[in-house]
This record gives structure tokens, sequence and C-alpha cells, in this order.
């Protein structure tokens, strides 16, 4: 599949361009089971909260997206967070019934300089309270590493769902590269005890790659730069981080 991204956890989603850095507005897909209610069945819900970085600091301008069904149909309503990185967003929805919660909106949000940060908005099954959600948002930087250059790099605990199909959790580097020749790259753990993890790289032949170390033939590759995501711990609750190697060869 060309450029595919997916979640993996709960309600999936569609998927959005390899290496994009802008907001894909993509929105959660129906499972079999789950089709949405009429839209005269909808919900009021109110989700506020703030973004910061993985400082604590506020993340001012933040844009925060919430797509979500109505009858079948899409909405993603947005809105920015305030210099205190404080944001407040009101939408009207179906939600998804699952086996143990209720699907309520899957929440995005893009910042310059930062990765994209997705998470679903979850109630209990058969809740009845409030509709009010509070919801706080880390981004971490993104990381680049010029191709043919090694660098260290961490990432927090929380990283949001992964964007791409390799794990749950995923943490992304960017690698600058050439327009022709190879990329190899190679990402070990700074942690001994943990294995090293897999990467995905996308695309080649029109597929991602797995694997550690990953070689990608840059010939014809479109951008500047390759999207590297790195495997986390599946329900790992700390943060990790790794020696990133990569270099160039020509063909």
């Amino acid at each position: 599949m060309l450029a595919a991204r997916a979640l993996f956890l709960g309600a999936l989603l569609l998927p959005i361009g390899c290496g994009d850095e802008r907001s894909s507005a993509t929105a959660p897909s129906v499972p079999a089971q789950s089709i949405p209610l009429p839209p005269t069945n909808a919900e009021q819900f109110e989700v506020a909260g703030v973004v910061t970085n993985d400082a604590g600091a506020a993340v001012a301008g933040a844009v925060v997206t919430m797509a979500h069904y109505v009858g079948g149909n899409i909405q993603w309503p947005s809105t920015n967070a305030d210099m205190t990185g404080a944001y407040r967003i009101s939408f009207s929805g179906n939600v998804l019934q699952r086996t143990v919660d209720r699907f309520v909106a899957r929440a995005e949000v893009v910042a310059d300089g930062y990765e994209l940060y997705w998470a679903e908005l979850t109630q209990p099954r058969g809740w009845t309270g409030s509709n009010d959600l509070v919801r706080n948002f880390p981004l971490y930087p993104i990381r680049r590493v010029a191709g043919g250059d090694s660098a260290a790099v961490a990432f927090p605990s929380d990283v949001g769902i992964c964007t791409g199909w390799v794990a749950p959790r995923c943490g992304v580097v960017r690698v600058r590269i050439p327009n022709t020749g190879t990329l190899t790259v190679e990402v070990t753990p700074t942690d001994q005890s943990a294995g090293p993890p897999t990467l995905e790289i996308c695309c080649a032949s029109g597929n991602e790659i797995y694997g550690n170390p990953l070689t990608l033939t840059l010939d014809g590759f479109r951008g500047s730069e390759v999207t590297v995501n790195i495997a986390l711990r599946r329900g790992g609750l700390a943060a990790e981080s790794f020696v990133v190697k990569t270099s160039l060869g020509s063909r």
C-alpha cells in the first residue's frame, strides 16, 4: 500500500501520506460492527486542555483537530491553542460503541517544529456522565539527522499513537538525504537490555520496508528527507533513547 499509515488501537484510521508534516485531517474508519447512529442521535461534546512540549512549556498556536462522525459523515473541527497552550473545542457527533468503550474522536495536534501527535478520545462503555472531556497533549520536537551522520535521540513516554504500521507507539527521526544513491539506517537502544527496535521507512518500490538496519534506494525518491519510525516497547511507560547511525552509498 503506497504511503499508507494507520492506527493500531481501537478505531482504525484512514491513511495519511508518508513523511507528511502537515495535519492530515483523516478520519476514523468504521468497524463493521460499529456503524454510527443517525445525526439525530448525535451527542454534544466539549474537550479542553493544554498543549505543551516535552519540557513542559506551552506550545502556543498548536492546531488541535477532533476527527469524529456525524451520521456516517466525517467532521474535523479545529482550534488553536492560546499563548498559554490552552485550547477548548466543542462539537456534536456520534460515538462508536465498542466492546469496552465509546470512541468519541481522534485527536490530532500539529505545531511547527513538532511531530504530529495522535490520540483517541474515549469514554467507558455505557457512559452516562458528562461529555466534557479534559485532555492535555504533550508534543516532542522533530528530530533530524543529516544522511551519513549519527545522533543520539530520546523520546518521552507519551508519544501518542504511532502513525505507521510498525508498532502502537513509535518515535520518529527524519533523515536529510540527497536525490540518488542509497541510505542505510541502523538504530541501537542505549538500554543494553533491550533488543534492537524494528524500523519502518516509506517507501521502497511503493511499499514500506521493515527491519534494522534498513537500506533504501534513493533514486527517484520524492522529497529531501526520509521519515524513520522506530518501534517503542509495547506497553512501555518510560522514556526511551537510541543511537541512530546513517550512511550514504552510491549505486
